[in-house]
């Protein structure tokens, strides 16, 4: 009998092992720090992200306030867009507009001469003695600011005295007397993208109490301003690819949400086909014009013949005493687009492919470009690969630059634009008209809310409060 029960007993008998609470605690707190751990940091992530977009919101409001509204601020804005040959400036009040000279022009020459160390001439009076040559007296800060063995303290004083006139005869223009008015006044600078993380641009507007802005932002602020762009809106932000065709460069930028992702430099512009327009001018001469005199008369027909050419199929030139010979001192010739076009292909063949090389411009997964179009489709990839993004991430383009007058520009990017995208490009370029190309930069400057400043890596920060 008491075997039976031994073996029921055992039957009932539980053979698992029972793992003693003294063990088994710290496993359970160790498993809900790890879900409060986890359940925070995201909730922490949300809020952060939550905080970002309600950042991004106000800005986008601010913007919309400021657009809407012409009523006077407690700061009034100087923008100055010193640019390779030309600084253009704008104002803030009532509205964002550019600042004309008292000739009426809505840009300041850059260069400047001097003599035995004091200014001599600016302005006009230095245009008419400024030519591409060895010899030429005229100084401009592009080149003293874009030379990496430039001393600072000389970079400064060219700037100085090259904004002087600019911002006295601005302020003038504008009725600002700081003995008497409490409005505050900022100039805001824009920068080249290549030159955001550089002390050189610092070093030269040391003794100008500025905030500096990258100019593919500043592009965006301007057609956003002129409606030309949507306003933001979401967390994450358009992005925009700016083409930005100036004088002495090309600069291609990613844009997203007020910051530069990526940024690549081509050291060719509309200063370049200056000197090709000059080239064939001398080789319609008879004699060898290298003569500073001659030299700079050709170059300022040059430049109306090259601003004709953008609407024009052909422009004639009438270069008046230019020769020393009794029987023929004119210089009557006519020059095609079609002539000047096929001597920009070949420079770019000749110049601009090796240039891009050097600066690192190109694709290294694309062929040897063969020409602007080419070029232009590998230095885009490259630029793409740089930001980390797919023909099908960017939103808009848009093209902007004195020098992006001249119609191959143009259709050399829509071909270019048309290979990495397709037909879908044209929905998405934006054009600004002839007026607005040079001078969208320094509009969008001046829209810059009175109450930020600007870092590179977060775009608008707002100021502390006093």
């Amino acid at each position: 009998m008491w075997r039976i029960v031994a073996r029921q007993s055992l039957a009932t008998q539980r053979f698992y092992h029972a793992t003693a609470r003294r063990e088994i605690l710290p496993l359970v707190g160790v498993a809900t720090v790890f879900v409060l751990g986890r359940y925070s940091y995201k909730a922490w992530k949300r809020m952060d992200e939550e905080w970002e977009d309600y950042q991004w919101q106000l800005r986008q409001y601010e913007k919309q306030m400021l657009q809407n509204t012409e009523a006077e601020t407690t700061t009034k804005t100087i923008a100055i867009d010193l640019g390779s040959i030309y600084t253009k400036l704008a104002t803030n009040y009532p509205k964002p507009e550019v600042i004309a000279t008292r000739e009426g022009d809505r840009h300041f020459f850059n260069g400047i001469v001097y003599k035995d160390g004091v200014v001599e001439a600016q302005g006009r009076s230095a245009m008419e003695k400024f030519s591409y040559s060895p010899s030429s007296a005229v100084t401009l800060p592009w080149n003293v600011i874009s030379s990496s063995s430039s001393d600072p303290e000389q970079a400064a004083k060219i700037v100085e005295d090259v904004l002087g006139l600019a911002l006295d005869e601005t302020l003038d223009r504008i009725g600002y007397n700081p003995e008497s008015t409490s409005t505050a006044l900022r100039s805001v600078v824009t920068v080249p993208a290549v030159y955001l993380r550089s002390d050189v641009y610092s070093a030269a507007f040391a003794n100008v109490a500025t905030t500096f802005l990258p100019e593919p932002v500043a592009a965006v602020w301007g057609a956003q301003w002129k409606s030309l762009l949507p306003t933001e809106e979401g967390r994450v932000g358009r992005t925009t690819l700016v083409v930005d065709v100036g004088g002495k460069s090309m600069a291609l930028s990613m844009v997203q949400k007020d910051v530069v992702l990526s940024s690549i430099t081509l050291p060719w512009g509309g200063e370049r086909w200056i000197e090709i327009m000059v080239d064939l001018l001398r080789k319609e001469s008879s004699e060898p014009l290298e003569d500073e005199r001659s030299l700079t008369a050709l170059q300022t027909h040059a430049r109306m013949a090259l601003a004709e050419l953008s609407a024009k199929s052909r422009a004639d030139i009438h270069v008046h005493y230019l020769f020393a010979d009794p029987t023929k001192h004119h210089l009557d010739t006519s020059i095609s687009r079609s002539v000047l076009e096929k001597a920009i292909k070949d420079d770019v063949k000749e110049y601009l492919v090796q240039a891009a090389q050097t600066e690192s411009a190109l694709s290294p997964h694309m062929p040897p470009p063969t020409d602007l179009s080419s070029l232009f489709t590998s230095s885009l990839t490259q630029l793409l690969e740089f930001s980390q993004k797919t023909p099908m991430n960017v939103d808009h383009i848009l093209l902007l630059g004195g020098a992006a007058r001249a119609p191959v520009i143009a259709s050399s990017l829509g071909s270019a634009l048309y290979a990495l995208m397709g037909a879908e490009f044209s929905q998405k370029l934006v054009v600004p008209d002839n007026t607005l190309l040079p001078e969208l930069t320094v509009l969008g400057a001046s829209t810059m809310l009175p109450t930020y400043t600007y870092a590179i890596d977060e775009g608008l920060v707002r100021l502390p409060y006093p």
